[in-house]
């Protein structure tokens, strides 16, 4: 056992008796803290339990401990802001036209049931129609190559044993719904990450600044979300957009505060001779 421990994967070991630890080897030790890479900033009222199951929330740490802001390129963000905005006004042109939302729906290999749901909406409440994508969808209905920004996306430890980061493409996460013992809706659920992309591009801020307001954001996403099952990944993708760019710069300013962000102290001082 102690053999195969120095190669296992980093986890916290949280047992009555026993002081707190990570066990498992050093390599990856990123994966065993990654509870440690987020920031709770709201102090103001007693939270309540979470929704969220503890394996679902160790993915979105996770995600946001293998994020490297040194791969996070501005570039990219931009092109997740404008792939979304063509997406949007993509899903807002099939209103109407019967023909152009089946289309949309087969390139996104939508399920019978949201197809269904849609159909209904688009004749009811065409208000409601963009709730009903992810942004992952969106993009990739924008023109976003997805393979591209998964430096974006969420941990796929649990659903491909890669300690990496990566977008899972459209139509494919309902095979990873409903496993709540190894909490793979939150790697299908890349929402955050590309809101963040998002804002930060709407306020003219370098992309690397993408794992410090993550940090902040996904606390007090696991906080407050509310999905009504382990399925529910609706509920998910639609608390994700509800960050607002206020919020967004109460985390950048926390940045500064025993954070990565410093004053610029002016001029460089001149080198030693």
């Amino acid at each position: 056992m102690r053999v195969r421990m120095a190669w296992a994967v980093p986890r916290p070991e949280v047992t009555q008796g026993v002081s707190w630890h990570v066990s498992g080897s050093r390599l990856g030790l990123d994966i065993g803290l990654a509870q440690l890479a987020l920031r709770r900033l709201n102090y103001e009222r007693v939270l309540e339990a979470p929704k969220l199951t503890s394996n679902e929330r160790d993915t979105f740490a996770l995600s946001v401990s293998l994020l490297n802001p040194f791969d996070l390129r501005d570039a990219d963000r931009d092109r997740i802001a404008d792939a979304i905005d063509r997406g949007r006004s993509r899903i807002a042109s099939v209103i109407g036209d019967a023909a152009a939302f089946d289309r949309v729906a087969g390139e996104l290999s939508m399920e019978g049931w949201r197809r269904r749901a849609l159909r209904w909406m688009l004749a009811h409440e065409t208000d409601r129609v963009g709730a009903m994508f992810s942004l992952t969808e969106v993009l990739a209905l924008g023109g976003g190559y997805v393979p591209e920004l998964h430096r974006w996306g969420m941990s796929m430890l649990a659903a491909e044993g890669c300690p990496c980061s990566g977008l899972t493409s459209p139509g494919r996460w309902p095979t990873l719904l409903g496993r709540p013992p190894l909490g793979l809706t939150g790697s299908a659920v890349a929402d955050l990450h590309l809101h963040a992309a998002m804002m930060l591009k709407e306020l003219r801020l370098p992309a690397a600044l993408a794992k410090v307001v993550l940090s902040g954001a996904t606390q007090d996403f696991i906080d407050e979300v509310k999905p009504t099952d382990d399925a529910d990944w609706l509920t998910l993708v639609r608390t994700a957009r509800t960050v607002t760019r206020e919020r967004i710069e109460d985390y950048i300013a926390a940045a500064t505060a025993a954070g990565p962000l410093i004053p610029d102290g002016g001029t460089p001082a001149a080198p030693i001779k």
